[in-house]
């Protein structure tokens, strides 16, 4: 069996420093995620994220985190930070979801309530 197809990809999320973002390529992390969540305390604007963007090592991905954002914020997201991959943590739907034609996945909430 050839390992190198299964090996674990690593990405490091809520990136809101240039010098974290730098450590990220001296660590061997694959990706990095930007959060676009409006509320989160890891909120990063398009423009703030495209700055961080200069300092990702050039094998580093980006992955854009939304949670119930516009069309139009993600499409701006798109435009300045180029994202690899889109990830979806709100209400969003499938048609939404690949209407920004970047590849994407949708995070889907497990469990919640009360504990038996």
């Amino acid at each position: 069996m050839n390992r190198t197809l299964y090996r674990t990809r690593i990405k490091f999320c809520g990136m809101t420093r240039p010098g974290d973002v730098r450590l990220t390529g001296e660590l061997g992390v694959d990706a990095v995620g930007f959060v676009f969540a409006h509320g989160s305390p890891r909120h990063l604007t398009a423009a703030e994220a495209r700055q961080l963007r200069l300092a990702l090592a050039p094998m580093v991905s980006v992955v854009a985190l939304f949670r119930d954002n516009t069309a139009a914020e993600v499409r701006e997201v798109v435009r300045q930070v180029r994202p690899a991959l889109l990830q979806f943590h709100g209400e969003e739907d499938d048609a939404f979801c690949r209407a920004f034609r970047v590849p994407w996945m949708k995070a889907i909430p497990m469990g919640g309530g009360d504990a038996a």
